[in-house]
């Protein structure tokens, strides 16, 4: 590729998008798991909304969420407002998925504490966090992981 010799700061921004966009497409199509996940995050910089991957199958679904919970986590990480950060774009897209990403919202809620109760609440239709307990992310990360298990979606 005639880019890659020279320094990233002499291609034209709009080449640069489209760079991006042909090797999140290039990766998408041949499905490469995990690594996908990575090439996204890393190329997520240059033009990130100018084209969405296509996912083919059931599979997919947590390359999806993996990719939205990125680059949710990356562009959230300095706020405090619960609201901006729930009303995030890729998190809607987290939500938009459905019931198929409970399951996997709810393990990224085991390993990382993440603030998904917004998620789970607008997904499942339910919230098993006690009113005394809300505003306690540990409180609520249990609620909702004892709710999870009750379900079948966690071990």
């Amino acid at each position: 590729m005639i880019e890659a010799s020279r320094p990233a700061s002499s291609v034209a921004p709009h080449r640069a998008q489209f760079l991006a966009s042909t090797a999140l497409l290039a990766a998408a199509s041949v499905g490469v798991g995990e690594d996908h996940a990575r090439l996204a995050d890393l190329l997520s910089g240059a033009g990130r909304h100018a084209v969405e991957p296509t996912f083919r199958s059931a599979n997919d679904v947590e390359a999806r969420f993996r990719l939205h919970a990125a680059r949710w986590r990356r562009e959230t990480m300095f706020l405090s407002s619960t609201n901006a950060i729930a009303m995030h774009p890729d998190y809607q897209s987290i939500i938009g998925m459905g019931p198929a990403s409970l399951g996997l919202i709810l393990r990224d809620l085991q390993a990382t504490s993440d603030h998904w109760f917004w998620a789970l609440k607008a997904i499942s239709g339910d919230d098993p966090v006690p009113p005394e307990d809300r505003g306690f992310v540990g409180r609520m990360r249990n609620a909702w992981l004892a709710w999870g298990r009750a379900k079948g979606l966690l071990a």
